[in-house]
């Protein structure tokens, strides 16, 4: 079966197959390969927030046991994904980037019943009882300055556009 999955970005791509965009997904299999397509969006600030937790986390087990403040890993990272798109295996990329034609969006904040009911309806299954929540970060406070808002803000304007977030 086809999985668009891998635990490395393979030699040939530029970011794992999980973080395609639609027109990566589209340039290998062709147009109309799949019969449906959705995407889950999130709030970039919330997106942000947890993006730093997960690095947070793993930071924890490398040499130096952390991460920089917030503040400027934010300034340097979001400098960086403007130089190089698929910084970050693609993570900090505006999530607008990631749509193609005929892609049904669903909000995260709204809960992930609203996906999993499409899904499992158009494959003629039952949802599951329950949402699964395999990857949890570690509560981690997060202070944002008033900088740090504005460069999400900016970075991330036509998604908070596009998407009906509140920037």
């Amino acid at each position: 079966p086809l999985r668009l999955f891998s635990m490395g970005i393979p030699h040939a791509s530029r970011c794992t197959p999980q973080h395609y965009r639609a027109q990566d997904i589209e340039a290998l299999l062709g147009e109309g390969f799949f019969d449906y397509a959705f995407t889950i969006v999130r709030n970039p600030y919330h997106r942000i927030e947890s993006e730093y937790r997960m690095r947070a986390q793993l930071a924890k087990d490398s040499f130096w046991k952390g991460l920089p403040a917030f503040s400027p890993w934010i300034e340097e990272n979001l400098d960086q994904q403007r130089r190089a798109k698929f910084h970050l295996d693609n993570h900090l990329r505006p999530q607008w980037e990631f749509l193609g034609k005929d892609v049904e969006v669903f909000k995260l904040e709204d809960g992930l019943s609203g996906p999993l009911a499409a899904v499992a309806e158009r494959l003629g299954v039952t949802p599951p009882q329950q949402n699964p929540h395999e990857l949890r970060s570690d509560p981690l406070e997060i202070e944002w300055s008033p900088a740090d808002r504005i460069r999400v803000r900016d970075h991330y304007a036509r998604d908070f556009e596009t998407f009906g977030y509140r920037p």
